[in-house]
């Protein structure tokens, strides 16, 4: 958790944003993280994903299955809430959710909502640009690399995050 106590928060944005964009500068050296990827389970290995374009394997990784939230209903729904989720990514959303301390006596309206996100099973979010913050904040929380928001098969938008990478191709 980048060593952060809990007196340490009235910097917390700050440092989300700074380590977010040293983490954009090092993975766009490897991939164009405004594109969008295809990102697969690897079905052979637990807990990774092979993130690839049209044509080609870019990369392949461990990765942490956050949550989707579902355009139709606007609702944020935690993984650890949706049935058949394995239980280390339970266990382990359930661990990051315990970080909610860190934005606690915040009066600034990003903080109160990560607060609010980390506090509930379920959430509701009218905001789209509040993707950004949510994505940021869970990739600093995890001591990430990137969070992808592929969309999957019933229009939910995923939030998967890229915790380090064990495969890289040219």
């Amino acid at each position: 958790m980048n060593n952060l106590k809990k007196k340490d928060k009235s910097n917390i944005l700050n440092k989300i944003t700074i380590y977010n964009n040293n983490k954009n500068i090092e993975i766009n050296k490897k991939i164009d993280i405004k594109k969008n990827y295809n990102i697969n389970f690897d079905e052979k290995r637990k807990n990774i994903i092979i993130i690839s374009d049209d044509k080609n394997k870019k990369l392949v990784g461990n990765y942490i299955f956050f949550g989707i939230y579902q355009p139709d209903t606007k609702l944020w729904i935690w993984s650890s809430s949706i049935p058949g989720v394995n239980k280390n990514q339970i266990k382990f959303i359930n661990d990051l959710r315990n970080k909610k301390f860190i934005f606690e006596n915040d009066d600034n309206i990003d903080t109160i909502f990560i607060y609010q996100l980390l506090s509930n099973d379920v959430i509701y979010i009218d905001n789209k640009n509040m993707f950004n913050l949510i994505n940021k904040t869970l990739n600093f929380l995890v001591d990430g690399i990137f969070v992808f928001n592929p969309i999957n098969n019933t229009n939910n938008i995923q939030f998967i995050g890229l915790t380090n990478i064990i495969e890289e191709y040219v």
